[in-house]
């Protein structure tokens, strides 16, 4: 996960490619049909919060090779109501190419 506010970019596309260069710096392998999502984090914690009681936390923790990390707190990755929520709040316009 990483925090988009982290870049001082002066577009909302211009830090969503910044995340893409990132990731790609870090040796992730973003193949030709891969996504990434940009999460509304007020939006996530609302609906968490109401559907499934949970409170989640998002927190930046930068590490050395990547000073834009964050992590999400408050559920376990086994959690599918709190997955379900999440799916639901993603729209087209907040899904993006892994590669351009």
């Amino acid at each position: 996960m990483h925090w988009l506010e982290y870049f001082t970019a002066t577009s909302h596309t211009v830090a969503v490619d910044q995340v893409r260069a990132g990731m790609t710096e870090r040796g992730f392998r973003l193949g030709r049909n891969g996504r990434f999502v940009v999460l509304h984090i007020g939006q996530a914690k609302a609906a968490v919060r109401k559907e499934a009681g949970l409170e989640l936390r998002f927190e930046h923790l930068p590490t050395d090779d990547d000073p834009a990390h964050a992590g999400m707190f408050g559920s376990r990755v086994s959690d599918l109501a709190v997955a379900t929520e999440l799916a639901f709040l993603i729209t087209d316009d907040d899904i993006h190419p892994g590669r351009l």
